[in-house]
């Protein structure tokens, strides 16, 4: 079994600042699994815990971010008795997949995790952890070797992080500006992966991140 905490933080160019750097590294490191989520996952190939945040001078998780500027509150369209009701079953959709991606799931095979820039092999009792470069909006796109140019043809780097064997586990964290309608943001991720028989709530706590592929670049 597959154990993931996949970390995203989420910034803008107001909190590009000593403190907010500091504030931010605080948030990078593995977790532990609430005590109330049940981790019989059966038959289960894969568990997936997602802590994604967004600093706005203070630090909120997706489900906080969302009770405050989710898409009910902010993005009013009218004042219909019909839009009333559309914008409060987005948020309450928004909410709900929000607290249970945070409190964890399983998921049956690798082909059913997506996770932005990851890929995931199973190669008998082992996982082959790719990397990829992303390159619709990301920036930098990162360029160099890509192992699977034969399948996709894309000039950017495309490769093996590292592949775990049963007991081992790894860390991958990497870095994007985006510019949008909206403005700059910037993002970055922090994701631990565990080859493991069994999952406990200290799993990601207590494991030693031996294996580590860091694509980390100066985003200013």
């Amino acid at each position: 079994m597959l154990a993931i905490q996949y970390i995203k933080m989420y910034w803008t160019k107001e909190n590009r600042t000593p403190e907010g750097s500091l504030m931010r590294k605080n948030y990078y490191k593995p977790d532990k699994i609430d005590s109330s989520v049940n981790l019989d996952g059966l038959d289960a190939e894969i568990f997936v815990q997602k802590r994604h945040y967004t600093q706005k001078d203070i630090m909120y998780t997706d489900t906080e971010y969302n009770k405050k500027f989710g898409s009910y509150f902010v993005n009013a369209s009218g004042p219909t008795e019909s839009a009333e009701r559309e914008r409060k079953r987005k948020y309450l959709l928004e909410q709900n997949v929000a607290e249970k991606d945070n409190r964890g799931k399983f998921y049956d095979s690798v082909e059913s995790v997506k996770i932005p820039g990851i890929e995931i092999i199973k190669e008998d009792d082992a996982y082959r952890i790719i990397w990829y470069s992303l390159d619709r909006g990301y920036q930098p796109v990162r360029k160099g070797y890509n192992q699977f140019y034969h399948k996709n043809g894309k000039r950017i780097k495309h490769e093996t992080a590292f592949v775990l064997k049963k007991g081992e586990a790894g860390k991958i964290e990497y870095n994007y500006r985006y510019t949008s309608y909206y403005g700059q943001h910037y993002e970055q991720f922090c994701i631990y992966i565990i080859n493991t028989d069994e999952i406990n709530h200290n799993t990601f706590v207590d494991a030693k991140y031996e294996k580590q592929y860091n694509e980390l670049v100066d985003l200013f």
